[in-house]
């Protein structure tokens, strides 16, 4: 969590989630909340605003759902696809 903390340039004092259950890949600043996690070479990711963050690692994230008002835990499975134009 340091270098995602040093990344904003300041401490994670809480945690907020935000989910798109569209989405191909989920990240997170969070290490603790990894099942698993292997070290990667670091990957550029654009952001909407021009900004750049780095990808570290990839792995199985646990995050909790509410369900009938019950938080139910859930795994997010690590799957990386790249995909590129052959233009």
């Amino acid at each position: 969590m340091q270098l995602a903390n040093k990344a904003v340039h300041k401490p994670l004092t809480s945690e907020i989630d935000l989910y798109d259950s569209g989405s191909t890949c989920h990240i997170s600043p969070f290490w603790h909340r990894f099942v698993t996690f292997n070290a990667i070479p670091s990957h550029p990711i654009s952001t909407a605003n021009q900004g750049v963050f780095y990808a570290i690692g990839k792995g199985d994230l646990r995050i909790n759902v509410l369900n009938n008002n019950k938080s139910v835990p859930i795994i997010l499975k690590a799957s990386f696809t790249h995909l590129r134009s052959a233009l």
